[in-house]
């Protein structure tokens, strides 16, 4: 995982967190000593939640990740491996930097419907919108 991904993950875990312990209640006035209790226990179960929200989110951009190498391998490697028919060489931080220009959307919209030599969804036509996203994804991480 990059470091932009772990500082956004640990950003969001940290204001999880810092929700959490905000929304601890104070005792009403005559309350005994188990009220502050249970509001520290509602803090720790809101970190928990929190904590188990933010491990989710780690796993799906890793599952994420993990398919558009998957595709990147059994599709796109074809020609972005080697620069066929002038495809951008994934790793090739300067011709990607012209592409990043654009915006990611406009990669994977140009990746589905294909421009060039490069046919929609890089010539298979299986491929779901999540896969190229996924794919296109995957190639500008090697690129930057």
């Amino acid at each position: 995982m990059n470091k932009r991904w772990k500082g956004v993950l640990l950003l969001s875990l940290l204001i999880g967190a810092m929700l959490a312990c905000s929304k601890q209640e104070e005792a009403p006035p005559g309350a005994g000593p188990m009220q502050p209790q249970a509001g520290k226990e509602k803090a720790h179960e809101a970190m928990r939640e929190a904590h188990e929200g933010m491990k989710q989110v780690h796993e799906g951009a890793m599952a994420a990740m993990q398919m558009g190498k998957t595709v990147y391998e059994k599709t796109c490697a074809a020609c972005h491996a080697t620069g066929v028919a002038g495809a951008p060489k994934v790793g090739d931080k300067a011709v990607w930097a012209e592409h990043f220009a654009e915006g990611t959307e406009h990669l994977v919209q140009t990746a589905i419907k294909g421009k060039g030599a490069m046919p929609p969804k890089g010539g298979n036509p299986a491929l779901s919108e999540e896969e190229v996203r996924a794919a296109v994804n995957y190639m500008i991480e090697q690129s930057r």
